[in-house]
């Protein structure tokens, strides 16, 4: 059994790559053949793909998984992972994961999925598809970065757009630093160290989680596209002030109270891992179970 990941081009600002490359990693280190597909991204039909395994395209944390000839793929006996945005199954595969890395047509509207009748329905996050056949959250963190840190005098405002762009228009706050434009990682969590707060259109998104585990104080100044109950519930145990309702308001002038249960949620994310991979032995399972009908 091998696994074609199908995947945009890596960047380490797009936390649904870094989420499907680190999966094929992780499905080899389980004794599985993986391998990542390139998406040729500057069609909006999302149906071509390309072969590069240069440090540009593919990071050089994961060139050893790219797919070097399309003369190597097998469409009978592959199982293919499309994410959300690829509408249909333009490699013609038999067998087909539709991995959920958020809603269909989100970001991109007309891109309606239309999944075939046995195609494996895997969703990253409850809220992005309704009756998934198994839910596969991935943490990609590297809580190394963040042992034993102490935090300093923090003063710095910081603002995050993301994808709310597309929902809804959005100001510069001022006086704050637009994070989303710092393209280094390593500028990026530097900046973090020294935000106080992280205010962020992006109801939804990684960078609320790095603003905690760097010590920055989230505050969410949108909820669309989802609702507030959305945001709500999945925002019960996490350590961000929500100005919309109101939740979570004493943290913005505790902050000892928000390190309290900023390390309750490391906590968490510890444990996180760990059901990750027994998650993903047991994708490796339903997937082995949902195709046996095929051969």
């Amino acid at each position: 059994m091998r696994f074609l990941i199908v995947s945009p081009r890596y960047h380490h600002k797009s936390e649904g790559v870094v989420v499907l490359h680190q999966m094929a990693r992780d499905l080899r280190a389980l004794g599985y053949a993986t391998l990542v597909i390139w998406l040729g991204s500057n069609n909006p039909k999302f149906d071509t793909f390309f072969v590069d395994n240069n440090v540009r395209s593919s990071g050089l944390e994961y060139s050893d998984l790219i797919l070097n000839s399309f003369d190597e793929y097998d469409p009978e006996s592959d199982i293919v992972i499309y994410p959300e945005i690829i509408p249909g199954n333009p490699l013609q595969a038999k067998r087909v994961v539709r991995y959920f890395l958020n809603r269909e047509c989100y970001g991109y509207k007309n891109n309606k999925i239309n999944p075939g009748a046995h195609d494996f329905i895997l969703a990253f996050h409850s809220e992005y598809v309704d009756r998934p056949d198994l839910i596969l959250f991935k943490p990609t963190f590297d809580l190394s970065k963040i042992e034993n840190i102490e935090f300093g005098k923090k003063r710095l405002n910081t603002f995050y757009v993301g994808k709310a762009a597309i929902d809804i228009e959005t100001l510069d706050i001022q006086g704050a630093i637009n994070i989303g434009k710092i393209n280094q990682k390593v500028e990026y969590e530097r900046t973090l160290m020294t935000a106080k707060y992280v205010l962020t259109y992006d109801p939804l998104t990684s960078v609320i989680r790095d603003a905690i585990l760097f010590g920055a104080i989230p505050v969410i100044l949108n909820h669309r596209p989802w609702s507030a109950e959305n945001i709500l519930r999945i925002n019960e145990r996490t350590p961000v002030v929500d100005l919309c309702t109101g939740q979570n308001l004493y943290f913005i002038n505790n902050y000892y109270d928000f390190l309290v249960c900023r390390k309750i949620y490391v906590d968490n994310m510890r444990m996180q891992y760990v059901a990750y991979q027994n998650n993903l032995i047991a994708f490796t399972e339903a997937v082995k179970q949902h195709f046996s009908q095929l051969n």
